[in-house]
């Protein structure tokens, strides 16, 4: 398995690092071909590969990691490959965590003329897709993983990828680490570390992003709904908005990036992520699978584990900030019974996906 980061602190890093566990558990041998890592998030039975890049700059990273895992992968001998990123290797079975083509091109139409302009001479964006085109075309890939259909549906449309190519396959969820018993036994002491009581209304934002996950509308939407407050949990710089918060008077307390999300689950009494492009999202399941009702936006691609009205909201456009708000009051007046909303994802557990993982890598060793 390739990508530069193995760590916790990010969707597609926490899906490698429990696929990764996951399947070891399952009697395989796995080995990882990575830059950095964080400590004692893998199994030791992993084996692991060093591929030494550097951090900066982004665009020389990008291509050393490449380059150097391309090497290290040969050099290690025969066996099947599983990529989980544009950066990786090519001639694997890609978990294709994203379509950056649309999310660029979403970006884009979103921008002004000076906006647009400065993005489309950002070298990394440039980068990025030719990476992209490249492991999406013919000889790229072994085959390909889409976590939702309208992810396959993208890699077809964009890149004319035949659908007998992609298998659709959600990402997985640790079920040790999310479940609504440990939510429950973190609450009080989650609160009060942050300095919430224990009748104030929290809700909790995930993602290293905040364009394209919608921040704006929710910030929109906390001020209709008023007494609210937000937490959120990323790699996110908050200096943009600080005016509109402050203008808005919404409460908004940002931790940054974090290696455990469920003691901030644990202090939230909702999720929110009114995604305006999202292939899968892995932080709404395990949102579910913790036992926090969700609202977020049907162009998610794990809005399918969503029950809209049972377990969650799903909004049908991510910019309706009226009807956000009604999503957000009907969860935070009457949530649903939190071992309810973990038990209708348990279909994601990890046992269950990277079996299915297990049988394409078999079937597609490249």
């Amino acid at each position: 398995m390739t990508y530069p980061d193995v760590t916790l602190a990010g969707g597609v890093e926490r899906s490698l690092v429990e696929c990764a566990n996951e399947l070891v558990n399952g009697g395989h041998e796995v080995h990882l071909f990575a830059s950095r890592w964080q400590p004692g998030v893998l199994r030791t039975e992993v084996r692991r590969h060093q591929v030494p890049t550097r951090r900066r700059p982004d665009l020389l990273a990008v291509t050393q990691y490449r380059r150097r895992a391309s090497r290290a992968l040969e050099a290690a001998g025969p066996m099947a490959h599983g990529a989980f990123s544009a950066l990786s290797p090519l001639g694997g079975v890609f978990w294709v965590p994203s379509v950056h083509r649309v999310a660029y091109d979403l970006a884009l139409s979103r921008r002004g003329f000076g906006g647009g302009l400065v993005q489309r001479l950002n070298p990394y964006h440039r980068l990025r897709l030719a990476l992209e085109r490249q492991i999406l075309s013919p000889g790229g890939y072994a085959h390909l993983l889409a976590a939702a259909e309208p992810v396959k549906a993208d890699v077809v449309e964009r890149y004319g990828v035949p659908e007998e190519d992609v298998t659709v396959q959600p990402l997985g969820f640790d079920a040790e680490a999310f479940n609504p018993a440990r939510r429950r036994a973190n609450r009080s002491a989650a609160r009060a570390s942050l300095g919430y009581g224990e009748d104030d209304r929290v809700v909790v934002f995930v993602a290293n992003e905040l364009e394209r996950k919608g921040f704006d509308s929710l910030l929109e939407a906390a001020a209709l709904v008023g007494d609210v407050s937000l937490l959120v949990v990323g790699r996110v710089d908050l200096a943009p908005y600080r005016e509109r918060i402050e203008r808005l008077g919404v409460s908004v307390q940002a931790v940054g990036s974090v290696g455990d999300v469920v003691a901030y689950h644990a202090a939230a009494d909702v999720f929110a992520l009114p995604t305006r492009y999202e292939p899968w999202g892995l932080v709404i399941v395990e949102a579910l699978a913790a036992g926090l009702p969700v609202v977020t936006s049907r162009l998610a691609g794990a809005s399918v584990a969503v029950r809209d009205g049972e377990t969650g909201v799903l909004l049908d456009d991510p910019d309706d900030v009226e009807a956000l708000a009604d999503g957000l009051r009907r969860m935070l007046a009457s949530p649903p019974l939190d071992d309810a909303v973990a038990e209708s994802v348990a279909w994601l557990s990890w046992p269950q996906v990277a079996s299915s993982y297990a049988a394409v890598l078999a079937a597609h060793p490249g």
